[in-house]
């Protein structure tokens, strides 16, 4: 899709308008979440129960896993793009076999409340070396064979035991580290504006991290360190740029921005 030219824009608006963001690419994620949402609408009806519940992550990750692996629904590579793909709804039902899963941790109220540094640090350690450990263990078979890694947005898992091993051990690191920072305002407060966050991150994604990263391969050393401090740098840089727009949105346009109750000096409320 070459832009800005006038097909390249009438492209992008027919893949944008069958779920594929072409105007801003991380935004998919929030697009498998709303499909993820319509699987549970449908689903959850019938897993009232813990047990079901766990029995309905794992069958939810049998029958999506098989899915995407033999049928290859969404795939660039193969020209599968527009009229294949919709919504991600395909690879919605592995994710919601994660879903189901937050949702017994829930239950079991777990990490809600007050919890010892004693059981956060050991449990955060732990899942830091599991996926340290692991992830490198998963050789394939990979969908999009262009990254030999797990591509989400291309339903490209891997390997059947070792992605959930991982992606799981992952997830359990993220929340012990969230219940460890969560006393921490700023953090939570750019916690509430993700989905600005993610959004502006398409600025960046599709006009400045490619020529940064040429700029590293050329000019510095290219090796895992330098990336890394590159990598911490463009972080800063980004989000320094991006928190004053999360002022800007949330006080004159709330309603677009994930807060469709609240009234603001453009538009009323939406709900």
């Amino acid at each position: 899709m070459k832009l800005p030219s006038f097909e390249g824009y009438i492209n992008g608006l027919v893949s944008t308008v069958f779920g594929i963001p072409s105007f801003c690419v991380p935004s998919w994620f929030i697009l498998m979440l709303f499909s993820v949402e319509l699987v549970h609408y449908g689903a959850f009806r019938f897993l009232k129960s813990n047990s079901k519940i766990l029995i309905g992550a794992v069958v939810f990750y049998m029958v999506g896993y098989w899915l995407n692996l033999k049928l290859d629904i969404f795939n660039p590579l193969k020209g599968r793009v527009v009229g294949w793909n919709y919504l991600f709804l395909h690879e919605a039902i592995t994710m919601y076999a994660f879903y189901l899963l937050g949702i017994y941790l829930r239950r079991k109220k777990f990490l809600i409340g007050k919890v010892s540094l004693k059981i956060l640090a050991p449990g955060m350690i732990i899942t830091f070396l599991i996926v340290f450990f692991t992830y490198k263990l998963n050789a394939g078979p990979f969908n999009f064979s262009a990254y030999d890694a797990v591509v989400i947005i291309f339903a490209s898992h891997g390997n059947f035991f070792w992605f959930p091993v991982s992606a799981v051990a992952g997830s359990f690191l993220i929340l012990f580290l969230g219940k460890i920072t969560s006393s921490q305002k700023t953090i939570a407060w750019m916690g509430q504006n993700t989905l600005i966050l993610m959004c502006l991150n398409g600025i960046f994604y599709h006009y400045i991290n490619g020529r940064v990263a040429k700029w590293v391969l050329e000019t510095l050393s290219g090796s895992g360190l330098t990336v890394f401090w590159v990598g911490c740098l463009m972080t800063v840089a980004s989000l320094g740029l991006c928190i004053p727009l999360i002022y800007v949105f949330n006080k004159f346009v709330p309603q677009l921005v994930g807060k469709p109750k609240l009234s603001g000096p453009w538009f009323g409320n939406f709900i």
